[in-house]
């Protein structure tokens, strides 16, 4: 089934906040009750952050990697993420949680899942 959501999330060396976001993340998706992807977007890190990436991948199909083989900025890995994005609402947040993703004025409160966390 196509995704819904779409999770847009930039990283660059964020090896120490993968696994704690994904930990929180795919379950509180899961709960919003539509389909949803995660894609998440390597800025040219060099450290483990695609490493452990991966191996969250294979824990959870509904990740998406996109990868940049440098670092160009997170406009540019947002830019990348929505364009790699197959869910109609498409929505940035950040590896840290900070921002979290919220319903956007455009989704009817009928189809829309409410904020995620």
């Amino acid at each position: 089934m196509d995704p819904q959501l779409s999770l847009v999330i930039p990283f660059y060396n964020e090896e120490r906040n993968v696994d704690a976001l994904c930990q929180r993340l795919f379950p509180a998706a899961a709960a919003a009750g539509v389909p949803f992807e995660v894609v998440c977007v390597d800025d040219g890190s060099r450290d483990r952050t695609v490493e452990l990436l991966r191996a969250q991948q294979k824990l959870h199909p509904e990740l998406v990697l996109v990868r940049f083989a440098r670092n160009h900025g997170q406009h540019a890995a947002i830019t990348a993420g929505f364009a790699s994005a197959r869910g109609a609402w498409p929505s940035p947040s950040t590896p840290t949680c900070r921002t979290r993703p919220r319903r956007s004025s455009t989704w009817s409160s009928a189809s829309a899942p409410a904020t995620i966390w």
